[in-house]
């Protein structure tokens, strides 16, 4: 009995150190919901977080095995030190500029768009579409997506940019808004989609590893596309709060792709040099280099 006991508490300590190998920071919004099937495996201790706050200081603290965060930010902190290197990249471009008035690029030309976040991607992929389109746009900043949508629906007739899932909310509530996808417009510009947020892992985990978090990653993406119908319940159940429609739609999109690090290399430093461009301070004023993406 008493070597039954031992056999048993060895057996509950290592079930318990089980669930806590991995652990993982995600923020809110897409990368959550790209990352949803991982709850269902004891292997990974997931931590949800608001803003970017937590992920700042993930970062610093090196406290998480696995950090999804904008590809700015880990960049950012790669470039200061080389704890985590980009393991993937897992959400695209979902930005829109949104307005009952007509969404041609003539029609915008000279106008003004009301902006949020201020010297961060958004900025800078308005001033670069601005610039490379001609379209001697006027900004007026907003202090957050939440107030763009708000302006939006007060204000119908102003262009305003805005991003999912509030883009999607907003649609709904008004019919007669128009969207224009922004990530066209990128995709016209550069040739390339428009990376936002990367998988991070600490750079000292073993390939073995690396590979297994990929594989993870690229389950949880395949259960939502493949059955969006159960990934819509299955989020429900998490905890997730968003209309039925619209977590299909971001589903079904591509706003939520696996494309591993090397792949999407040449994406990254397409954004990535746009930020030297317009705000480098960003990243730390650099691009990173070579080791800052896994390979095979």
């Amino acid at each position: 009995m008493k070597k039954l006991l031992i056999l048993c508490f060895i057996l509950v300590i290592s079930g318990c150190k089980k669930s806590e190998d991995i652990s993982f920071i995600i923020p809110k919004g897409n990368p959550e919901l790209a990352a949803i099937y991982l709850h269902e495996d004891d292997d990974y201790f997931i931590d949800i977080v608001n803003g970017p706050d937590p992920l700042v200081a993930a970062f610093g603290s090196s406290s998480h095995d696995v950090i999804f965060a904008p590809l700015t930010l880990g960049t950012k902190f790669f470039n200061t030190k080389e704890d985590y290197q980009l393991l993937g990249v897992i959400t695209w471009g979902n930005y829109f500029i949104i307005s009952e008035s007509s969404l041609e690029l003539d029609d915008l030309k000279n106008e003004k768009v009301y902006v949020f976040g201020q010297n961060q991607v958004s900025d800078i992929l308005m001033k670069a579409i601005n610039e490379h389109y001609a379209l001697n746009l006027t900004f007026e900043y907003l202090d957050s997506l939440a107030s763009a949508a708000a302006h939006s629906l007060l204000h119908p007739d102003d262009y305003v940019l805005i991003s999912d899932p509030s883009y999607s909310q907003v649609m709904m509530s008004n019919p007669l808004l128009q969207g224009l996808n922004l990530d066209d417009l990128y995709d016209d510009m550069t040739s390339s989609f428009l990376p936002q947020a990367g998988v991070f892992v600490k750079s000292d985990a073993s390939q073995s590893t690396k590979m297994d978090i990929k594989e993870a990653i690229i389950h949880s993406i395949y259960l939502l596309k493949n059955n969006p119908d159960e990934a819509v319940l299955f989020s429900q159940s998490q905890g997730i709060t968003w209309h039925s429609d619209i977590l299909k739609s971001i589903f079904l999109s591509n706003q939520i792709l696996w494309m591993d690090a090397l792949d999407a290399k040449a994406s990254v430093e397409t954004l990535l040099n746009f930020v030297l461009l317009y705000q480098p301070v960003m990243i730390s004023n650099k691009l990173p280099n070579d080791q800052f993406y896994v390979g095979d």
